[in-house]
Order: C-alpha cells, then sequence, then structure tokens
C-alpha cells in the first residue's frame, strides 16, 4: 500500500509543476466572483424521498458501523480452522469474531481442584505441515499417549494394548481372518486420496457410494469387526455404519493398524505396562486446548471474542459482517474477504444471499451430529489401566477415558488427586438428537446404568461431574460426500471462503488443513487486488499528469511534430 501513496503523492507533485510551467498567472481581476463558483448554483441536495434505501440490514435500534479499518480478511469462528487461517494470515490486517467468551470450538478444557481434563478432542496423530509449525513456533510442549492407549470392554472381559485387542478378533474369528483385514484395510488406506485431492475417477471412488456395513458384508468380513468398528463409528462420527460411506471410515480403521505385520503367534497378552510402546499418538499434559489458547494469546487483538455474527452482506467489492456483542449492540465491520469457519448450518444462516445454488445444495447435505461429554470426578480410580476404554456398541455411550492419564504419567507417576474419568456419549444414529433435550440427570442415569455393568457400584464413588453438549459435534460423511466436498472446493474461490473441519474429514488435523486452504485462497485473492489496485494508480498517474499539462504545451509537440 506503501507504494501506492508515493506513486499518489509523486503524480500531484509532477502535476502540479507542470500545472505551474504551462498555466499563466490569472489578473487579480480574473478571480471569479463567490456566486460564480462553478456548478455552486447547479447544486441541489436529494429530497428525503430520494435517499436511496438500505436493505437487508439487521432490523435494529441503532448499527455501531465500524468504518476504520477496512480489513483485509474477518474470519468468522476461532475454532482450530478459523484460528489456523488467522496464523496463516497474521501478517494482514485481520479480525477473528469468536462467539463464544473463548476460543476453540469443540476443543475444550476444564479444570477440577486444580486437575485439567478433557471436554472435547483428545488426541492428535503425529503432527504435520502447519500443525506441526504452529506447535513448534508456539513452542508447546507435545507428549506422546503413553500405552496401553486403547482398551476394549467386550463380553465381560477386558481387553488392553494391541496384542489384546488383536487376540479379541482372532477369538472371535481367526488368525487368517485377522491378518486378511488388517491387511486389506491397509491396502485400501494406500490408495486413499484425502480431499481436496479426491477425484471422482479414482480407483476407491466408487466406495463413497457404498455404506461402510455394505462394504464389510461385500468384503466377507466376520461380523466382530462391523460390531466393534460401528462403535468407532459412532465415536468419530455420531453415526453408525449404516450411516456413513465406505470410503469415509478406511482412514479411521487404518490408523488402528499403522506399523502392522502379520501375526503369527496367537499367544497374546494384556499390555498393562504403561509407556512401555510407542503410539503414535499426541496431545499435551492439560488438554488439545493448550494450542488453541496458545493461539489465541498469540494473536491477540486480532481475536474479538463475545461476538455474536448475525449476518454477512456483499456491496460490491466488499463485505458488511454484522456481530452482536455480549450486551446485545449490533456492530458491523468491513472487509475485502471473508471466511466462514463455522459449520455448514450456521454458514448458510449467516450468508444466504452470498453463497451460490450449488454451494447451497452441498451445504445442506451435510448431516450434523449431537454429541455430549461427561467428566466424572473421584477421590479413588475408576478406570487408570489405559486411555481410552471402548465398550459394547449397544451401551448409551462409546468410549471410557482416563482424564489425568498424560498428566499421571509425566508430571506426578502415582499421585493424582482426585481421579477424573470422561466418559463420551454419542448417538447410535446421527438423525437422534435427543441428547440436546435431555437434562443432566437423565444422562447421568444412563451413563450410570452402562457404566455399572463394567465398574459395580461406580455411581457411589462419583463426587461431581461436568457434562458439556455439542450441538454440531461431528459432521457425518454420509453416502456420497466425497464427490460432493471435491466439487465444493473447486466451486469456493474468490473473496468469500468456507473453512472447518466438514469440508474435509471430522478430525483436528483436516480442520487446521481447511483453515490453511482458506487462507491460500485468501492470499491469492488479496494479492489479485493487489494487482489491480497497482494498475488502477497508474491509470490514475497517468491521468493527473495528463490533465495538467496545458493545450498550449500539446499544440507545441503537434507543431514540432508537424515541422
Amino acid at each position: 500500500m506503501k507504494r501506492y501513496v508515493i506513486f499518489l503523492i509523486l503524480a500531484i507533485v509532477l502535476g502540479g509543476c507542470l500545472d505551474n510551467e504551462s498555466q499563466p498567472i490569472p489578473e487579480e481581476s480574473e478571480t471569479p466572483e463567490e456566486s460564480e463558483i462553478p456548478g455552486e448554483e447547479d447544486e441541489q441536495l436529494p429530497e428525503e424521498s430520494e435517499t436511496p434505501e438500505v436493505s437487508q440490514i439487521p432490523e435494529v435500534s441503532e448499527v455501531i458501523i465500524h468504518e476504520e479499518p477496512v480489513y483485509d480478511v474477518i474470519i468468522v469462528g476461532a475454532g482450530i480452522s478459523g484460528l489456523s487461517a488467522a496464523f496463516s494470515l497474521q501478517d494482514y490486517t485481520i479480525k477473528v469474531l469468536e462467539k463464544n467468551d473463548k476460543v476453540g470450538g469443540r476443543i475444550l478444557s476444564g479444570s477440577y481442584k486444580g486437575v485439567a481434563y478433557a471436554k472435547g478432542a483428545e488426541y492428535i496423530g503425529k503432527p504435520e505441515g502447519l500443525l506441526r509449525k504452529m506447535i513448534s513456533q508456539l513452542k508447546l510442549q507435545l507428549r506422546e499417549i503413553p500405552s496401553p492407549m486403547d482398551a476394549q470392554f467386550y463380553k465381560g472381559k477386558f481387553y488392553y494394548g494391541e496384542d489384546a485387542i488383536a487376540s479379541l478378533f482372532i477369538n472371535y474369528s481367526s488368525l487368517e481372518e485377522y491378518n486378511d483385514f488388517a491387511l486389506t484395510i491397509l491396502g485400501y488406506y494406500h490408495k486413499y486420496e484425502w480431499l481436496p485431492d479426491f477425484r471422482a475417477d479414482s480407483e476407491l471412488a466408487y466406495l463413497d457410494f457404498m455404506t461402510a456395513r455394505e462394504w464389510f458384508s461385500h468384503m466377507g468380513f466376520p461380523e466382530i469387526f462391523a460390531d466393534r468398528y460401528n462403535v468407532a463409528a459412532r465415536g468419530l462420527f455420531g453415526a453408525n455404519i449404516d450411516e456413513i460411506s465406505a470410503l469415509s471410515f478406511i482412514p479411521e480403521i487404518a490408523f488402528d493398524y499403522e506399523g502392522f505385520e502379520p501375526i503369527i503367534d496367537t499367544d497374546l497378552e494384556d499390555s498393562l505396562v504403561k509407556g512401555e510402546e510407542s503410539t503414535e499418538a499426541y496431545s499435551f499434559e492439560n488438554g488439545l486446548s493448550e494450542l488453541t489458547d496458545a493461539l489465541a494469546a498469540y494473536l491477540g487483538d486480532k481475536i474479538q471474542v463475545n461476538s455474536t455474527v448475525t449476518q454477512v452482506l456483499q456491496n460490491n467489492e466488499r463485505y458488511t459482517v454484522y456481530y452482536e456483542d455480549e450486551k446485545g449492540n449490533t456492530h458491523a465491520m468491513t472487509s475485502k474477504v471473508v471466511i466462514l469457519a463455522v459449520p455448514a448450518p450456521i454458514s448458510l444462516k449467516l450468508a444466504p444471499d452470498i453463497l451460490d445454488k450449488e454451494q447451497k445444495e452441498i451445504l445442506e447435505q451435510i448431516p450434523y451430529a449431537s454429541y455430549a461429554t461427561v467428566a466424572l470426578f473421584s477421590e479413588v480410580p475408576i478406570f487408570d489401566r489405559a486411555f481410552d476404554l471402548a465398550v459394547p456398541d449397544d451401551y448409551f455411550f462409546t468410549d471410557v477415558y482416563d482424564a489425568v492419564w498424560i498428566s499421571e504419567y509425566y508430571d506426578s507417576p502415582g499421585n493424582v488427586t482426585p481421579y477424573i474419568i470422561t466418559v463420551y456419549v454419542a448417538p447410535h444414529s446421527y438423525k437422534d438428537r435427543s441428547l440436546l433435550s435431555m437434562s443432566d440427570e437423565e444422562i447421568l442415569e444412563n451413563i450410570y446404568t452402562d457404566l455399572e455393568k463394567i465398574f459395580p457400584q461406580v455411581r457411589q464413588k462419583i463426587t461431581g461431574y461436568d457434562i458439556t453438549r455439542f450441538p454440531y459435534a461431528y459432521p457425518v460423511m454420509v453416502t456420497g460426500a466425497h464427490h460432493r466436498l471435491s466439487r465444493l472446493h473447486v466451486i469456493t474461490h474468490g473473496s468469500f471462503l468456507l473453512a472447518g473441519d466438514y469440508t474435509i474429514y471430522p478430525t483436528l488435523e483436516a480442520a487446521v488443513e481447511s483453515g490453511e486452504i482458506a487462507a491460500e485462497k485468501a492470499r491469492e485473492q488479496l494479492s489479485n487486488d493487489d494487482n489491480l489496485s497497482l494498475m488502477s494508480f497508474t491509470i490514475l498517474i497517468i491521468i493527473i499528469l495528463i490533465s495538467n499539462i496545458s493545450n498550449h504545451y500539446w499544440i507545441g509537440i503537434v507543431r514540432e511534430a508537424l515541422t
């Protein structure tokens, strides 16, 4: 922008010099009378009825207009996708508007008697790309989750660690079928194309139109695999394997078999020594919210919380974003680019007049599952022999996490008080949203009923609880999702952009990538705007120079040319 100002000043100075050299100084008597100033007698103010109407502005008694600055980018939503976009665009004039009083979206943590616990997303895989860069630049200490990471409770028996879980599958199928399942999954995963690189003509594209259960049946996998992985599907998508596409489920299953080698010896035992093996799964001592909190501190006043965006309108090449503060006052900000980093249904509500028909049709086909996490506090341990315990498919909840598993291992071995477990409650179908209307007492009673099948008399040990409900917990990748989202990436460009895990995959890593992609598109748009602005300034300079050169000068040029 500085170069444009310099060019403009130079043009005015040069123009003034040329004007002074070519124009004769008027005689004092030639100064027009005050009443003779050109155009003054013709200038009229518009009648009140001629004042242009302002349409589609929120119906409030007063809107507080923030005319300065005109932001390069306004990002709506300070979940991890919005924060990732902001981090990528930190050198621009940006503002992130978040409705809640803190950032993070579904990445939340709580604290009980000084002990932190996760209330949302629990862990990530090995960080790569932008995620790795943010963790490094923010100087955060990543912690590998100690083994055994996974455990299962099935038909009255516990299975701790990879070997024991493998024995569970083998016991209800066979060694050959287990090895075949694992190798088949890895073979398909190596051919899998992540969004937005997915191609409709790719080798696995047909699996996008087949449900996961249909694929399990088609492949002839024993029933134990469909049964156990249905719980995993509910935990990841809030949906069952009759609802999600086979293609969407392959990456999640493959995560369980990274580095797999065929099993020869069936004499498999529980893994009970904490931290004995690498898990390739990570978090922070106080949960993943360490990352989002650090991003908020790093970005500073670029983030504005307690700001509920109500509408986004487009006016030529600018956008006006309306939001309400915590007192209910409505404000308006202007930007060149907008990134909506909110769930798909919210994007539809905020910008129905900006999204085109095809974008709206795709967003309308992205269902969301509700979800709840319930932290249970106690003075004695309830579950402390693995990080995550998966339960039978017909239970009210899908998983029980030892919320102090990481901090106990790294900070205070054998000396954690209080104890905290976090129960993850997912519906049996994404269409069931009854969790949102259940009272705390109903949720707790349903949890205790099934939890006592695993840990008898557990309710007597609970000293407190914390329930968090998520109305838009997970985007469900139903059949055809990859094809639709691939198209959404193609048609979403320019100055109005979308970000969120729903555009790629329902994981934190995918949400980060979506923010990075939106930031790249925003940067490209702003670069194009700069190039157009430079061209406009160049034309303006030429016009100013020409307009300040007298007719006598041009006559002289013509005479010289003719002679």
